[in-house]
């Protein structure tokens, strides 16, 4: 199997986004959307609920990561919803199975005609209501972290070019920081819709005119210096250095989500 083809299976077995946020986001980034409708908590985890048109979104953090998405659950209606993994809110059963296959195991839940469809070795699940219809999709950050091999440049290089927003948030770690002269970017609200707007000091860094990422893919066209990085505390990384780009110093990738994704960019 090529490498673009284990990137999607592994995209496809853990899933990163939910309705536009990455897991491991920090909880800063949704102050954006006001003032929770709920808070609560429960085993050591905690949660923050907002309401999106008839539908909430529920956002978990885990009591070793109290500051970024551990899980993303939303649930009820929603009109213009980003698809997941091709279906949204409000979709059949049959058309769940359609696009993702019969699930490994089927329970039913303690609310009165909710059942819970599971995958095995995925990230996510589904509850269906007493009309065969999709009324709620959870991820969870539980996926495989023992990297594969070195991260594909290309990849990276490709969506830039393309301004592909689909790929690049496959490719982005929710925790990705940029530094630039003694600053530090990052994600300020929901990625996609973030990079959608490329308003922002941190999606400026990734594909403006100048003196971005795209720049340094598309003007200078250097080849990097690949590397495992090795922590104390943490698994393998693996480092990109550009020792004859202007713009970029270096880029840290780590391995999350089945997939090795872009975690710091050092900018000169």
């Amino acid at each position: 199997m090529s490498g673009s083809a284990l990137a999607m299976a592994g995209a496809q077995e853990c899933p990163s986004e939910l309705n536009g946020f990455l897991l491991g986001q920090h909880r800063a980034t949704l102050s954006a959307m006001g003032k929770p409708l709920q808070t609560g908590s429960h085993n050591g985890w905690t949660f923050e609920a907002f309401q999106i048109q008839s539908a909430y979104i529920v956002f978990e953090f885990s009591p070793d990561h109290h500051n970024q998405i551990a899980a993303i659950q939303v649930t009820g209606e929603m009109v213009g919803m980003v698809p997941f993994l091709g279906v949204k809110l409000g979709n059949t059963e049959q058309e769940l199975i359609a696009q993702l296959g019969k699930p490994s195991r089927v329970t039913q839940e303690a609310d009165a005609g909710l059942q819970l469809l599971a995958y095995e070795n995925r990230n996510y699940t589904f509850e269906i209501d007493e009309k065969k219809r999709i009324s709620s999709i959870r991820i969870v950050n539980e996926c495989p972290h023992d990297a594969k091999g070195l991260p594909a440049i290309a990849e990276l290089r490709t969506a830039l070019l393309e301004h592909n927003i689909n790929e690049l948030l496959q490719l982005l770690a929710g925790d990705v920081e940029f530094y630039k002269s003694g600053k530090t970017y990052s994600f300020t609200y929901g990625a996609r819709q973030e990079l959608e707007s490329g308003t922002t000091e941190f999606s400026q860094l990734l594909y403006g005119q100048e003196k971005s990422l795209l720049t340094l893919f598309r003007d200078e066209r250097v080849e990097p210096d690949q590397q495992l990085r090795v922590y104390e505390k943490a698994p393998p990384g693996s480092v990109a250095k550009f020792p004859d780009s202007k713009v970029v110093k270096e880029i840290v990738y780590k391995f999350e989500a089945g997939r090795w994704k872009v975690w710091e960019v050092t900018f000169r």
